[in-house]
């Protein structure tokens, strides 16, 4: 018998380890309580841990359930958007809400801005929205804010490839801040 719910228990653990990357409440594998000193669990302490998994694990798939029905209206949304944009005037849609991982963005805007929404000229833009990482970010960073060298002159800032990079296919991207 304890062999059958240490088995028992082991797979609820485990499947309860597949959602846990998408909720954090929920903890990963090693669910059991730590106790001070390691000892043998009788068989009402194995049951207890098994339903604690069970009760657990349902709320993990209800989650989930509705976690999906979400997503599903969501790309359900994006999708009418495309087909009727004069509908959803200035929507939005993420792609976190549609369950996706990037950072692209869903758009409802005025096609040539606001003659456009006078005349009910509405489009989908699909934006990226991810920031800028790495050395481009902090040269567009410190554009914005304004660079300045001695005496109040603009700084002309140069990105170019990774020193030691002999790569032609690189080229140096300049440009004057100010």
């Amino acid at each position: 018998m304890r062999r059958d719910l240490r088995t028992q228990i082991g797979r609820l653990d485990a499947e309860l380890g597949m959602y846990a990357h998408e909720d954090r409440d929920l903890g990963g594998p090693g669910t059991l309580a730590l106790v001070a000193a390691p000892r043998l669990l009788d068989a009402a302490e194995l049951e207890r841990a098994r339903d604690r998994l069970i009760a657990r694990l349902g709320a993990a798939r209800a989650e989930a359930g509705r976690r999906g029905l979400t997503q599903q209206a969501a790309r359900a949304r994006v999708e009418e958007m495309i087909r009727d944009p004069s509908s959803f005037r200035r929507g939005v849609v993420t792609a976190a809400e549609t369950g996706d991982a990037d950072c692209r963005r869903w758009r409802v805007v005025p096609r040539f801005g606001p003659i456009g929404a006078l005349a009910g000229w509405w489009r989908v833009k699909v934006s990226s929205g991810c920031p800028l990482v790495g050395p481009l970010a902090a040269v567009f960073r410190s554009a914005r804010r304004g660079s300045y060298g001695p005496g109040g002159a603009p700084v002309m800032l140069a990105v170019g490839p990774p020193a030691g990079c002999l790569s032609s296919a690189m080229s140096t991207l300049s440009f004057a801040v100010g």
